[in-house]
């Protein structure tokens, strides 16, 4: 079933080659200019979600997925901030290892690539781990003890984009982050160009309003994929930039009507995201004590 006509063709259509494209031509003229990179990545980061965060309090799709005081507050926050201290932590520790190991000005045949080529290259060999790691989060019930805190909430919004397990951050900022921005032989310009969209496209993806990407959802992750990803009933769609993993390894879909509903089937198989702590401590718990219900089998896709 198709989506009836949208409201306002300009931003559906508009809003995610406007974000996504306005972050790479921000880190591309930063590259250019020898600017700050520090400084720049939180300005093109800060800017998306500011116009995202404003585009679904105008237009929300659905109201019941719209961000509430009491979900900011008592659920978003903590994630955030220590996603944050441990985005820094692992940032540090990531160029310590690189700069010991490593040359900073890129290696091999990739690094001899065009710079538009490399950064291709990165988001496309990035989304592939970022694949695997994500589905194999969904199907086994160790690491889905780390991931189900990202799909605990019934709501689906710009700053459910930084709700994670601790866990979670460590593998994406650290171990992909180590192993293909650092040791993949791109220059630092390519990946400062390929993280910043990256970021990009997590924050639009997440988005709550009405935004399509027709044909070219065979190609990238927008919110229509990423909403059926988030959905009840659904484990399919893992790649976090593009779906062509999802379609060479059978997991995509695409449905453009949204989900009846979000979250989990059975929102008590895993602990209240509100209480963070518990959240925290929900992957160490030894398999002996798990209930039989904390299982990462919300659904099955065929290979």
């Amino acid at each position: 079933m198709d989506l009836p006509p949208t409201r306002s063709p300009l931003l559906s259509y508009g809003l995610y080659p406007l974000v996504v494209g306005a972050a790479a031509l921000a880190a591309a003229l930063a590259v250019r200019a020898d600017a700050n990179r520090s400084a720049v990545m939180p300005a093109i980061l800060v800017s998306a979600i500011g116009i995202c965060m404003l585009v679904e309090w105008r237009h929300p799709l659905d109201r019941r997925w719209s961000m509430t005081a009491r979900s900011l507050g008592r659920r978003d926050l903590p994630y955030i901030t220590v996603g944050l201290v441990l985005e820094r932590l692992c940032e540090v520790a990531v160029v310590a290892i690189a700069t010991a190991t490593v040359s900073s000005r890129g290696f091999g045949p990739i690094g001899r690539l065009p710079l538009g080529a490399q950064v291709v290259a990165a988001i496309i060999e990035f989304d592939l781990l970022w694949y695997w790691y994500h589905r194999l989060a969904h199907q086994r019930p160790r690491l889905w003890r780390v991931h189900g805190a990202h799909h605990t909430p019934a709501q689906m919004y710009v700053l459910m984009h930084g709700v994670f397990h601790p866990f979670d951050e460590l593998v994406v900022r650290f171990v992909l982050a180590l192993v293909v921005f650092r040791f993949g032989g791109f220059t630092p310009n390519a990946t400062f160009i390929a993280l910043a969209i990256i970021g990009a496209v997590g924050v639009i993806s997440h988005l709550n309003a009405d935004i399509r990407l027709w044909a070219f959802n065979h190609i990238l992750i927008g919110p229509e994929t990423h909403r059926y990803h988030h959905s009840a009933n659904h484990n399919g769609n893992y790649g976090t930039v593009t779906s062509i993993w999802d379609q060479l390894f059978h997991t995509f879909v695409f449905e453009p009507v949204p989900p009846a509903r979000l979250g989990l089937v059975n929102p008590g198989d895993y602990p209240d995201p509100e209480q963070f702590l518990r959240v925290l401590a929900w992957p160490l718990r030894s398999r002996a004590a798990t209930p039989r219900r904390d299982r990462a089998d919300r659904v099955s896709v065929a290979p």
